[in-house]
């Protein structure tokens, strides 16, 4: 028996045994109040599952897209263009010298087969670039090999330099997605990322995925990374900044002001301390300028080493210097 208050609150809506409910029962839900279907579930490895769905955008998406490809016959471009020709779609074949046509997207198979911007020459690279410039409105898939996962071969990850670079100095839509292989069943995955990157929307502080990676039977992206709590609080526990509280103009209690410092090296005759707590006297926080003053407090907690400086005299009378910096 459950032993929470609201442990039986959803007996009415058929959580009759307890209060959560499978994915599947999660899935019809989010469907129901106008969510996509579940894209990804993962376990967090103690009691909780973690759920990407995101709200569901009827938009109208091109059945015909562009193939860029040096010879469609080849193994690797073959797989895609028969997954993509039972998907539905229609296909239109070019190269890089060709006119791409326009507003329509592209899938690029030509590192399939071989690195192409590692292997190509000057002339191949310069009407590699005009295509790109031509296609600059319309988006671009990128089909290449295993570059940030799993890497086997470092050539192509060329490629990831190049589509950044368009991304940022031409506002171009141009994606990657690295395959481990260029087998039948890899190149399978191109058909449903092809559909995600074509409803792809901008939005004012996420941008749309442009980066998938295809590995070990799963389809991988960059925006969620897995983080060991406990371990990240030790490392924050071990970062060190010393900020030296200065003031830039004597006699004026308004441009007291953060500095950072090195450390000093703990070596020699040196020890280190920790620092708890400064203490400043009520005049001087009364006249502290209003951001400062606002992290004062904050601020003393960067203060985690300080060095103590101990000098001995061996002779009669001896005397004991310390220093504190």
């Amino acid at each position: 028996m459950g032993v929470l208050p609201g442990w039986w609150l959803g007996v009415n809506d058929g959580r009759l045994s307890e209060p959560y409910v499978n994915p599947e029962r999660w899935e019809r839900e989010l469907t129901s109040a106008g969510f996509s279907r579940i894209e990804a579930i993962s376990y967090d490895g103690y009691l909780n599952n973690v759920m990407v769905a995101r709200p569901f955008i009827r938009r109208q998406t091109s059945r015909r897209v562009t193939i860029l490809c040096e010879n469609p016959q080849a193994n690797g471009p073959q797989n895609v263009i028969k997954c993509l020709i039972d998907g539905g779609y229609q296909l239109d074949l070019c190269k890089a010298d060709d006119v791409p046509p326009p507003q329509q997207d592209i899938v690029s198979l030509i590192d399939m087969e071989r690195p192409f911007l590692h292997e190509a020459t000057k002339s191949q690279l310069e009407a590699l670039l005009r295509f790109i410039c031509r296609a600059q409105k319309c988006g671009l898939l990128w089909v290449t090999g295993a570059a940030q996962v799993d890497c086997r071969d470092p050539r192509y990850g060329m490629i990831l330099g190049l589509s950044r670079t368009a991304r940022t100095e031409l506002s171009m839509d141009f994606a990657t997605l690295e395959l481990e292989y260029f087998g039948t069943e890899a190149c399978q995955i191109v058909l449903p990322v092809l559909r995600e990157f074509e409803i792809r929307l901008r939005e004012p502080e996420v941008d749309p995925t442009l980066e998938w990676a295809y590995s070990g039977g799963k389809l991988l992206i960059s925006r969620y990374h897995w983080t060991n709590i406990e371990q990240e609080l030790l490392d924050t526990q071990n970062w060190s900044q010393i900020l030296k509280l200065e003031i830039q103009k004597p006699g004026l209690v308004n441009t007291i002001c953060w500095k950072q410092v090195e450390p000093t090296p703990v070596v020699d005759d040196l020890v280190e301390i920790d620092v708890c707590a400064v203490g400043l006297n009520f005049k001087v926080q009364t006249n502290l300028p209003a951001d400062l003053n606002k992290l004062t407090f904050s601020r003393m907690s960067l203060w985690p080493q300080a060095s103590l400086k101990i000098s001995t005299q061996s002779a009669e009378g001896s005397a004991m210097k310390a220093a504190v910096s």
